[in-house]
């Protein structure tokens, strides 16, 4: 029965390690020494790949999963806040990524990729009915498992999958041994109610758990090996699929520490008027939370607030750089440092425009942090946003504002982007406006022209995408599929590339079979950022679709309504 086997006692006897996880961490924090890491992903490891065995079949997959959540590891080791805890928290990251990386595959399967299928993990269990059910079974106890309140994970992956004593995981949490017991015992009450809603049987659940919480698991050294070098050679060096990987992973955790954060600030938003919350991060736990007096606009005459740059306004007037996090007028900003850079998750509602993050020194310099990864979910956008430490340590930002383009600033800043791309005689994609003409003139990675004159008469559809990017990367198969059916009757689709190295892009092409031609956006950084400025392409996935005549009929058109148009711009003569 579960009750029974989950109520077993933990292990009672663990291998002493000669330096604990915090001081690794640390280690790696200060001085990127790689002997720290790789004693991290040897000890951690075995856990991280049991979760990543379970939630996953392929054995590719697998591998991915493994690295990426190593190279999420290194890529937010300073951000963790007790190292001690460091098990608990790779465990709930390699969930994270062992379920987007399932995603992904079942994503791909319901597009009909022509990629090869994948191939299920070899079982000793000789019923294929019940293989299957041995494997659902164990990706739902790693389920449940995440579910459990923080407290009682802890115990279950110290006490089980990290082999610790209850005194030694009542030392590591900070608690007497008598309450690790009853975290415990809770947490297998849970786990034993959730199972049985499930409709799992004892027989079957049973011997899952048993084999789960006992089973001793040999990391490869040749994927050991591959984890440390992808972790210590950080994101922009990283494969494609493990970048992407750990990437999405990133931006959820983001997401997710801050919806705490929006609920609270709106909260108080509520009960309090426009007033900004100063939350104090305290690692898994609940953010503490402290109300200060709200950021206003600086009276007439006032020098102590510099005003915004031109073309600019203050949406959000400079506040204290030192908070954790503030919330005000609908938006949330959470201060994080990055090897001590300023680092700021930026949360407000989509649609809101454009805005930027400007830090200032204590005598009134700006500093403009720079955009990354980002994203939205249910009408809340998240972006990143990092200022280099050369320019301003985090312990010398003095105070933070968020400035919005204005009307003038964006027809200023076009005029200016494409004078620029004219005077540097740059081949851009024009501004698209739907039902005008689109006239461009380009070059693949071949050095072949491609030039919408000389594509009249024919259809196109102009894909703007990336290898780091996975909802584009998602919708390729789809793509060759409506290529490979239209095409002799006149469609032509061509692909431009958002990636920084060809490689990368040339890879993905050919791992796909995509058969037209790719464009690559200059991967110089002021060039790419005139590229998009000029052209209009700030996100990513873009599908642009001209008409036998040249003329743009749709803008970001997907799935079955961009089947269904180009079906339509095809019939016409």
């Amino acid at each position: 029965m579960v009750m029974n086997l989950l109520a077993a006692d933990a292990p009672r006897s663990a291998t002493a390690q000669p330096q604990t996880d915090a001081r690794l961490l640390a280690q790696f924090v200060q001085t990127k020494a790689p002997d720290a890491f790789e004693q991290l992903v040897r000890r951690h490891g075995p856990t991280v790949l049991g979760v990543c065995r379970r939630m996953l079949r392929d054995g590719g997959d697998v591998d991915d999963a493994f690295q990426s959540v190593f190279l999420v590891l290194a890529h937010r080791a300073a951000s963790i806040g007790r190292g001690e805890l460091l098990a608990n928290w790779l465990y709930g990251v390699a969930y994270r990524v062992a379920l987007r990386a399932r995603t992904a595959r079942w994503r791909l399967a319901q597009r009909e990729t022509t990629m090869q299928a994948a191939a299920p993990l070899t079982s000793t269990i000789p019923d294929p009915s019940q293989a299957a059910a041995i494997a659902e079974v164990r990706q739902l106890l790693d389920s449940e498992i995440n579910r459990l309140p923080t407290r009682y994970r802890k115990a279950i992956v110290l006490c089980y999958f990290q082999q610790m004593t209850k005194d030694q995981a009542a030392l590591a949490l900070g608690v007497p041994p008598g309450t690790i017991s009853s975290w415990l015992a809770r947490a297998r009450q849970m786990l034993a109610a959730a199972m049985t809603k499930a409709g799992i049987g004892p027989a079957v659940s049973g011997a899952v758990v048993l084999e789960v919480l006992s089973e001793q698991i040999t990391l490869p050294a040749q994927l050991a090996t591959s984890a440390i070098g992808v972790g210590i050679g950080g994101l922009a060096a990283a494969p494609a699929g493990i970048a992407g990987l750990s990437k999405g992973t990133v931006a959820a955790m983001f997401m997710a520490k801050i919806k705490v954060a929006i609920v609270m600030a709106l909260t108080l938003l509520t009960l309090a008027g426009t007033v900004t919350a100063v939350i104090e991060a305290t690692g898994n736990d609940k953010p503490a939370v402290a109300i200060a007096p709200p950021p206003a606009q600086p009276p007439a005459g006032d020098k102590s607030q510099p005003p915004p740059a031109r073309g600019w306004t203050w949406r959000i007037p400079p506040v204290s750089g030192q908070a954790s996090v503030w919330a005000t007028q609908g938006m949330v900003a959470l201060m994080d440092d990055d090897n001590g850079a300023m680092s700021v998750s930026l949360a407000f509602p989509e649609g809101s425009g454009e805005l930027r993050v400007v830090a200032l020194d204590k005598t009134g310099n700006r500093f403009e942090l720079k955009g990354g990864e980002g994203g939205s979910s249910n009408g809340v956008a998240l972006f990143r946003h990092r200022l280099d430490p050369a320019a301003l340590p985090r312990a010398q930002v003095a105070r933070i504002g968020v400035e919005q383009i204005t009307e003038r600033g964006k027809i200023e800043r076009r005029e200016a982007a494409m004078a620029k791309a004219k005077e540097l005689s740059l081949d851009i994609l024009p501004r698209p406006f739907v039902g005008e003409p689109y006239a461009f003139s380009l070059k693949d990675t071949a050095g072949r022209a491609i030039r919408s004159q000389d594509l009249k008469g024919k259809v196109v559809l102009i894909d703007c995408w990336a290898t780091w990017c996975g909802p584009c990367v998602a919708q390729l198969p789809a793509l060759k599929k409506l290529y490979l059916k239209h095409h002799e009757r006149g469609l032509e689709v061509i692909g431009v590339s958002c990636d920084y190295k060809v490689e990368k892009m040339d890879d993905m092409v050919d791992a796909m079979s995509l058969p037209w031609p790719q464009v690559l956006v200059p991967p110089a950084p002021e060039i790419r950022k005139l590229w998009y400025e000029a052209s209009g392409i700030t996100a990513i996935p873009r599908v642009l679709v001209l008409d036998r005549q040249g003329i743009l009929r749709g803008d970001g058109w997907h799935d079955e309504e961009l089947e269904r148009q180009l079906t339509a711009l095809l019939s016409a003569k």
